[in-house]
């Protein structure tokens, strides 16, 4: 009877979980890329790299969204940016930043936007993944941001 018992509070148990997670909101979402994402603050930098313990700005992206938000972007930063509408304002926390930081006429780098003006995306290699201002070089450079998530919704 003890057993019966324990088995269905635990399958109540798991299907209000399971309710739960899909019902996460675009903004719940959006807090857990931007949590997610910054639990890998100074992982290494290394072109081409997909992670988890290496990345490249896309790669990073990438990895980021697939595992928080379960979307699967194009592999490279400028395929990236043609998904979505691209917004100048009102970024929101998880969207798509990207910036333009070669001579090369295309998108050369994306990161994810954190809040209060600041992005967090692998760097260099000299850098790793960090946590940017949307200032100075990285305001000049910077060309639009992407809602993502609202696409998944």
């Amino acid at each position: 009877m003890v057993k019966k018992f324990i088995l269905i509070i635990t399958l109540i148990l798991s299907i209000n979980i399971s309710f739960a997670n899909n019902n996460k909101t675009a903004d719940d979402i959006r807090k857990q890329i931007s949590e997610y994402a910054m639990t890998y603050l100074d992982t290494p930098y290394r072109w081409g790299s997909k992670g988890p313990s290496t990345f490249d700005c896309s790669g990073f992206v990438n990895y980021v969204y697939k595992k928080k938000a379960n979307i699967d972007l194009p592999r490279s930063s400028y395929d990236i940016a043609k998904i979505g509408t691209a917004k100048f304002s009102n970024l929101e926390v998880g969207d798509l930043l990207f910036f333009k930081t070669t001579s090369k006429a295309r998108i050369s780098h994306v990161g994810i936007y954190i809040g209060n003006n600041k992005f967090i995306h692998a760097s260099s290699s000299k850098r790793g993944v960090v946590i940017s201002e949307l200032e100075g070089y990285y305001k000049k450079t910077f060309k639009w941001g992407v809602s993502v998530v609202n696409k998944k919704k």
